[in-house]
């Protein structure tokens, strides 16, 4: 007991707050409790097994404990030892395929986010997507916003998720060095953020802040997704417009031209009309000139300036008619 207080004592650095039941349960193994070390040991690598470097700690006390009591000569003890590290090597190796399976199902329901996000075209459904995705990750407090201004100092709340819920911060915008909107500070709870610009071929289109949710490294991933997103609707929001434009344009010519159709319709019909208008006009002067000759013999009257009337009568009806041709 006493050599394993010293070793306590002296490498206090190798020895966190699990070091004192594991000595515990060594000393009672010693006094012969068999299994209790082992059993004690397992455990407390069940409980504190959250960090990679953790195992190498065990594995430092593990040897520490063997050299400060390598007086004791011992073949139970040896095994003891022996038993120990395979238990370490075991958890070690536990602990390294839950984290791959992990990451296979963060990499998985990335991939499911990514088509889902993908497949927005507006700014709601972008937003449902997310408030549906998000939680998926062990993600429930997220905030993306978007640039207000051309200066960036500007952001406006795009989509906002407190608790699991997306809730409206009441402002159309705020100033980006806050980062997070009114209403999502937390005041009063420690929590970690990750902060990250959201942006599409280096060209910055706003701030994405989530909490750090399920310790695994997918929120790089996620950024560029909801970048693209952004992205995406915006594009699709310019063709639209385009489109609507272009369409405009289309119906404005097919109007312009049924307008014209309907002006040559409307032209013609007057140009009938007045064709059959002049028609005797044009006719008439030769009948009434010829008629006039025979007036003219048999009483030789002077007939000249009715002629005369007629013919500019007859040519100006010829320049209408052509006019109207």
């Amino acid at each position: 007991v006493r050599l394993l207080e010293r070793a306590v004592r002296v490498h206090r650095n190798v020895f966190a707050d699990w070091a004192a039941p594991l000595v515990e349960s060594l000393v009672l193994e010693l006094g012969g409790q068999k299994e209790i070390f082992l059993s004690t040991l397992e455990e407390l690598l069940d409980r504190t097994a959250i960090r990679n470097d953790i195992f190498e700690d065990f594995q430092a006390a593990v040897t520490l404990l063997r050299d400060e009591l390598s007086q004791i000569v011992s073949p139970d003890l040896e095994a003891l030892w022996h038993d120990a590290r395979r238990l370490i090597a075991v958890a070690n190796t536990r602990a390294h395929v839950r984290q791959r399976i992990e990451l296979d199902i963060a990499y998985s329901r990335l991939l499911r986010s990514g088509e889902q996000l993908s497949t927005a075209l507006n700014p709601d459904q972008l937003k449902q997507n997310l408030a549906e995705e998000l939680p998926r990750m062990e993600i429930n407090n997220a905030f993306v916003s978007q640039y207000a201004d051309a200066d960036l100092t500007q952001l406006a709340p795009f989509f906002c998720l407190r608790q699991g819920q997306v809730f409206d911060p009441g402002v159309s915008r705020f100033p980006a060095t806050q980062l997070l909107p009114p209403g999502g500070d937390f005041e009063g709870q420690r929590r970690n953020w990750f902060v990250l610009p959201l942006t599409f071929e280096a060209e910055p289109l706003g701030v994405a802040v989530l909490e750090f949710g399920s310790g695994l490294t997918v929120y790089e991933m996620l950024r560029e997704q909801i970048g693209t997103a952004l992205n995406n609707i915006a594009l699709h929001a310019e063709i639209v417009q385009k489109t609507t434009l272009h369409e405009r344009s289309v119906q404005e010519r097919l109007a312009a031209t049924d307008r014209m159709q309907s002006l040559s319709v409307l032209a013609g019909g007057v140009a009938h009309d007045l064709n059959n208008a002049l028609g005797p006009l044009v006719a008439l002067p030769d009948v009434i000139i010829a008629d006039l000759d025979v007036l003219f013999r048999n009483h030789s009257l002077d007939i000249s300036a009715i002629k005369t009337d007629l013919a500019v009568m007859k040519s100006a009806s010829l320049r209408a008619a052509r006019t109207i041709k």
